[in-house]
């Protein structure tokens, strides 16, 4: 998961407010100045990030970073920097997302579709978005989402990944529920 959070950013970069005055590489920063973080390029460093192009998962295998090489909803130490307080949220989400997708539910992808992602938009998207179609349970929906805090996320996160319109998914998720922990 945390490959797809470098390699594929949600921003591709974050803006603030400097708050007080602080000079950086001879440029002095005023009160008020807009400052931008630019995450793609921050976590496609060379600097950080061996082969930065290229999609390995495996880089996270051992957790070896540098705490501000990878900044997808912040950076630092989780307990001392500065980290978006939705970031284990949005973690969960994403895995229950894909579980879903991967694992209860065939579908194809609309023919035609622009999925090219343009950086300079916030949030950084399709152009097309992304459009599914032949969505169809799978035998496998019986199976243990991954570490619920509740089952009311899986079903935010099934109604979010199924498109409006198919009542029998929803149907077949909702009466293989177990009630929540």
């Amino acid at each position: 998961m945390q490959e797809v959070r470098r390699f594929y950013p949600f921003t591709p970069f974050l803006g603030a407010r400097v708050a007080a005055p602080f000079t950086w590489k001879g440029h002095l920063f005023q009160p008020g100045t807009l400052v931008l973080l630019d995450v793609y390029g921050t976590d496609h460093d060379p600097r950080y990030w061996d082969a930065p192009d290229e999609f390995r998962p495996e880089r996270f295998e051992t957790g070896a970073h540098a705490p501000f090489a990878f900044v997808p909803q912040g950076g630092g130490n989780r307990a001392t920097g500065h980290r978006c307080a939705g970031e284990w949220i949005t973690m969960h989400q994403l895995t229950l997302a894909v579980h879903v997708l991967t694992r209860c539910m065939t579908y194809e992808l609309a023919p035609g579709q622009d999925l090219r992602v343009n950086l300079s938009r916030m949030p950084a998207r399709p152009a097309s978005g992304i459009i599914i179609h032949n969505a169809r349970a799978t035998a496998r929906l019986d199976e243990s989402a991954p570490a619920l805090p509740s089952i009311s996320a899986a079903r935010e996160a099934l109604a979010a990944a199924v498109p409006s319109g198919s009542p029998r998914l929803a149907a077949s998720f909702e009466g293989r529920a177990s009630p929540d922990r």
